[in-house]
């Protein structure tokens, strides 16, 4: 149900110089294979729609193993999503069975301000086309909204292609659905300015089960522009191929995930819960740094810091201060609960 507007595209094209370069400053950092493993915390409101009457609608079971699939590829974005203050149930028979026409009123009137809002249908329809939506997000400058079908979510990859797409991500086979209409070339030469804009998936002419089989093979022998025949991923998430075949990010979109939240998504916050610090230095080429840092964190209890990522807790009051004397790079983390 993703679709490319020109306000998405004049808004990307606005940011697309800071992303280029934060997307290298985080493929170089991963070619360094630093100790730490920190995680950026993202705020995620869960929605379930019911009928009037309650039933109907996902478990707390299933939206876990879902969200628990979910961040297991974010994991290499740096990324990981939690539950903000609990799951808003939305008992109405008008909004179970969703007509995306609906979307305005649903979320004015339950959306919460600054996070991840994913609201879980029992069914997801177009109402301009008429078609059976898995589900469907924005790209960055447009709501900060998702809508999942609750089949579509338990399938291990539809509620991460969705969430792709709210980090920046477009389509493998490009910003048009129609078959075989990408321009983006097999020999690579048009990739940063066609199709998915990203160099290290391979160009696609649309997947789907007419051209993946159940081995989760792309059998087709579709050429582009130039002649060439395509040699599609159809285990790319962000590929229409079969739901159970997509299992796996390239290097270049985990770190355009990256970038993007940087740039364009870093805002979230949950109102009641959250972890924020200032540092009053951040570089230095002295032999000995100083640093003081101060808890900005909201609805913490208790405080864990990590100073020099290594992954070994440094200091468990709220605000620290830290004595670098060797120079490098550190990664500093503050966990809360």
């Amino acid at each position: 149900g993703f679709k490319y507007s020109q306000e998405a595209a004049a808004y990307y094209n606005s940011i697309e110089d800071q992303v280029k370069i934060l997307e290298q400053q985080f493929m170089q950092e991963q070619m360094q294979l630093r100790s730490s493993t920190l995680m950026t915390s993202v705020p995620v409101k869960a929605h379930i729609i019911t009928m009037s009457s309650g039933l109907g609608g996902l478990t707390t079971t299933e939206i876990d193993d879902a969200m628990a699939i979910m961040n297991s590829y974010y994991a290499n974005a740096g990324l990981e999503f939690f539950l903000c203050e609990g799951i808003n149930y939305i008992n109405n028979d008008t909004y179970y069975n969703f007509q995306s026409a609906d979307e305005s009123a649903m979320t004015t009137a339950n959306s919460v301000n600054g996070v991840i809002n994913i609201y879980f249908a029992n069914s997801i329809v177009s109402s301009s086309s008429g078609n059976s939506l898995c589900g469907y997000a924005y790209f960055p400058n447009g709501p900060e909204t998702i809508l999942m079908a609750n089949g579509c979510t338990t399938n291990g990859s539809t509620l991460s292609h969705e969430m792709g797409h709210f980090f920046g991500l477009s389509h493998t086979h490009g910003n048009s659905n129609v078959y075989n209409s990408t321009q983006e070339l097999v020999d690579g030469s048009n990739c940063e300015t066609t199709g998915d804009f990203i160099c290290d998936t391979p160009a696609d002419p649309r997947l789907g089960n007419n051209n993946v089989n159940a081995a989760c093979e792309f059998f087709e022998f579709a050429q582009d522009a130039n002649g060439e025949y395509y040699q599609a991923d159809p285990l790319n998430i962000m590929s229409y191929s079969r739901k159970i075949c997509r299992t796996q990010f390239s290097a270049q979109q985990y770190a355009r995930i990256n970038a993007v939240y940087q740039v364009s998504r870093n805002n979230l916050s949950c109102p009641s819960f959250s972890a924020d610090f200032v540092a009053d230095e951040t570089e230095s080429c002295s032999d000995n740094l100083t640093v003081n840092f101060t808890d900005n964190s909201v609805g913490a209890t208790s405080w864990s810091w990590d100073v020099d990522g290594d992954d070994i807790i440094d200091y468990t009051t709220q605000n620290v201060t830290h004595t670098y004397t060797s120079l490098g790079d550190y990664d500093v983390a503050l966990s809360i609960s």
